[in-house]
């Protein structure tokens, strides 16, 4: 989960195994799912490995699945948790860059003798265009999967190796809002306008996403865009 689950000990009374006297054991039981109270009406989705719900590994779930084989889920509708852990990890890095160039923004209004920080606001910090030209390493007009995986290391500091770019077409991909295979003005317009104020809060912003698409104008889709959107 997001922002995980809340276990809690609670205490249970139970008849001993010869029904004779009321047993007191304490129990871990989980109370709140993303900070909010249990729903026994609501299906939960569960992380696991196929194997663990029959194998043994869990008492509970596989003497339900063994007497229920119907319930498992079909051979080839499996989630990738692979690939949920790098979607995941992609928009925690997309936000750092975000913020990075915000704070590189801030820069150019504190190199001007007029701006006041007590009672200017450094206007700069919401321009789509101005993101779009610290990113843009190669100045094409556009953040390709390249531009990504250089700013992954100048703005945060990650190591990165040229051969190895899986992580920056996840970052891109995420990025791209309307999956054209390009990240543009247009989806950094979208951030900024719907994600900024999300991004300033630290308890749910992992669970937003741009809603809105604003149309694009048409544009031929680059190589690295093209297999970023295929990988994924």
């Amino acid at each position: 989960y997001d922002v995980g689950v809340m276990e809690e000990q609670m205490q249970f009374e139970t008849l001993s195994e010869d029904a004779s006297r009321l047993v007191t054991e304490t129990r871990n039981v989980v109370t709140q799912i993303r900070g909010l109270p249990v729903d026994a009406n609501r299906k939960y989705r569960v992380a696991t490995k196929i194997g663990d719900l029959t194998n043994g590994q869990s008492p509970t779930w596989t003497e339900y699945f063994r007497s229920n084989p119907q319930e498992l889920p079909p051979k080839g509708s499996y989630i990738n948790i692979h690939a949920q852990l790098m979607q995941y990890f992609a928009r925690i890095l997309w936000r750092g860059l975000w913020e990075g160039v915000s704070r590189e923004l801030e820069k150019v209004c504190a190199e001007d003798e007029d701006y006041d920080e007590d009672e200017d606001a450094c206007e700069i910090v919401y321009d789509p265009r101005a993101r779009l030209d610290l990113l843009d390493d190669d100045n094409d007009g556009v953040i390709s999967v390249s531009d990504i995986q250089k700013a992954l290391e100048s703005v945060l500091g990650l190591s990165v190796h040229d051969s190895e770019r899986m992580l920056a077409r996840f970052v891109h991909s995420y990025a791209d809002t309307n999956g054209d295979g390009k990240v543009t003005i247009y989806d950094l317009r979208i951030f900024a306008e719907e994600m900024g104020e999300v991004y300033e809060n630290d308890d749910t912003w992992r669970q937003e996403l741009p809603q809105r698409e604003i149309p694009t104008e048409p544009t031929s889709v680059g190589s690295d865009e093209l297999e970023a959107t295929l990988m994924i």
